[in-house]
């Protein structure tokens, strides 16, 4: 099934152009193409086409009908659901069915071309654990090409910044966020913008849980390295680190060739031979 716009009357001047098409509401199964016309057509005559897949031999009766969609409660940013941060994963369950696309954002450089029919939640960042970010996860058992992008802004009507974007090559889209210091902080909200790349709608869940930065993330906490005779090594790691701020930024000293059998200003060994 196809929706077309037009212009000018049947039969001698009508052109049309093609709004959508789907061949299909989920590929593999017996259910039917569904087609979700943006506001931007309102007012005007759309053209349904229909035809039956592979040929004529799939022909037969149908039915049609059309309603008039009420796209879900967090169809823009400043309707978005808010999502707790919390170890255990608390999910909040939302819906696709009915999105449109969101204007004036800036695009999410994964996920496909637009328009993202998309919905929103939003994610506080966690002043505890100190330094933590988080992890987002979705899930369901319908949706099958799912991505997600998180921005910044400076309130839900303005200022978006992109931070990431994923858009898996199977299952649903998930993400870790970091602080940085700078624009994602301790009480920083992130817009969670999700959106699936076909036709299909369903309900799905999201969650979010804080990261747990290592013990030594700032200077404060910083973990005394013994002097040895020898050099023992210790495991550390840099898993959910962040960045440190207020801190002044590495010096990085060139150190000057040295030539073999020139003098510089580094001691060298001296050998002896044996008697």
């Amino acid at each position: 099934m196809a929706a077309y716009s037009a212009t000018g009357a049947c039969p001698s001047t009508l052109s049309l152009s093609l709004i959508s098409c789907n061949d299909n509401l989920l590929t593999g199964t017996a259910n039917q193409p569904y087609l979700l016309i943006p506001p931007a057509f309102a007012g005007q005559t759309i053209y349904i086409r229909v035809w039956p897949e592979s040929g004529a031999v799939n022909g037969g009766t149908f039915e049609i009908c059309a309603y008039n969609p009420t796209p879900p409660p967090n169809d823009n940013p400043c309707g978005a659901l808010p999502v707790l941060v919390d170890a255990g994963c608390s999910t909040v369950t939302s819906t696709n069915q009915n999105a449109t696309a969101t204007a004036g954002i800036p695009a999410p450089g994964c996920g496909g071309a637009a328009p993202y029919n998309d919905v929103w939640f939003t994610v506080t960042v966690p002043a505890v654990p100190v330094g933590s970010g988080v992890i987002i996860n979705t899930a369901s058992p319908t949706l099958n090409n799912a991505a997600m992008a998180v921005y910044t802004a400076s309130s839900c009507a303005a200022g978006y910044a992109l931070v990431a974007c994923n858009d898996p090559a199977v299952g649903m889209p998930a993400m870790q966020v970091n602080q940085n210091g700078t624009t994602i902080v301790a009480g920083t909200v992130l817009y969670v913008r999700v959106w699936n790349k076909n036709a299909l709608f369903a309900n799905f869940t999201i969650c979010a849980t804080p990261t747990f930065p290592p013990a030594n993330n700032d200077p404060c906490g910083a973990i005394a390295v013994p002097v040895q005779h020898g050099c023992i090594f210790d495991n550390f790691t840099n898993t959910n680190a962040t960045t440190t701020a207020t801190v002044p930024a590495p010096l990085v000293v060139a150190l000057p060739p040295t030539m073999c059998g020139s003098r510089s200003r580094f001691p060298t060994p001296s050998l002896r031979r044996p008697a």
